[in-house]
């Protein structure tokens, strides 16, 4: 899993761990990301994953004085990713913080591949949804029964509950896992593949990219409740206390 963006002046080291842990528990058997700019917090939990093996950390240290260079050399990051991982993984996945690409009819993303990944298919691009906050949360996640003072808050993907009712797989915001390959070049929402490899359409009902940055772009858009979320929560919750607690 590649971190598409370098880390900029992000200081929550709970979502970060969040993020991590909810990879982990979805088949990532290495977490690729970039420092720009991290305080020592962050640094400190990330280092535990790294410590672990599960998580890789590079420091990108850019230089970066204007808007000219697209979101702390996002099109940078992906291209080095891709280089250090295509040999060594049969998947990559690239996302933001605010996404995760979850399978909905098997619990990790390697069960959905060897359904899903015939003939020869190196582009797998999941419809992308918005997920809401209306107040309630995946069962099971409460602070309450947490036990630790050092997580304060529910992790984002079990406070939402609500996702966008009405699907559009055309729509450019779409995400993918690429077969490395296959792949020439891959992109922020697609990937160049090499002569012979086609794109699959994962179908919604197998998966969805699910974002979290809803208040912002799609705060009023039609919603229904899915809590497909809730076959995460004890091995994440499990592991911010791991991560955070000791």
């Amino acid at each position: 899993v590649c971190l598409e963006q370098a880390m900029h002046d992000e200081s929550d080291h709970e979502k970060i761990a969040a993020w991590i842990e909810m990879n982990i528990a979805l088949g990532a058997e290495l977490i690729t990301l970039y420092y720009q700019h991290s305080p020592q917090n962050v640094v400190n939990t990330v280092q535990k994953y790294v410590d672990e093996g599960l998580v890789e950390a590079l420091y990108w240290n850019i230089n970066i004085t204007s808007d000219a260079i697209h979101a702390n050399g996002e099109y940078g990051v992906i291209y080095d990713c891709f280089l250090r991982s295509f040999r060594r993984a049969e998947y990559i996945i690239y996302t933001d913080m605010d996404e995760l690409l979850i399978p909905h009819q098997h619990p990790t993303w390697q069960g959905l591949m060897r359904k899903i990944d015939v003939g020869n298919r190196a582009q797998f691009r999941f419809c992308h949804s918005y997920w809401h906050d209306v107040g309630k949360i995946v069962p099971g996640s409460e602070l309450k029964d947490v036990g630790c003072s050092n997580i304060t808050k529910v992790p984002v993907m079990f406070r939402r509950t609500h996702r966008t009712k009405k699907l559009n797989c055309n729509w450019t915001r779409w995400k993918n896992i690429v077969k490395g390959e296959g792949i020439k070049r891959p992109t922020i929402h697609s990937a160049v593949k090499l002569e012979g490899y086609s794109m699959y359409i994962v179908p919604p009902e197998e998966g969805l990219l699910h974002h979290y940055r809803t208040q912002v772009l799609a705060p009023n858009e039609e919603k229904m409740e899915d809590l497909v979320m809730s076959k995460y929560v004890s091995g994440v919750m499990k592991g911010l206390r791991k991560t955070l607690c000791h």
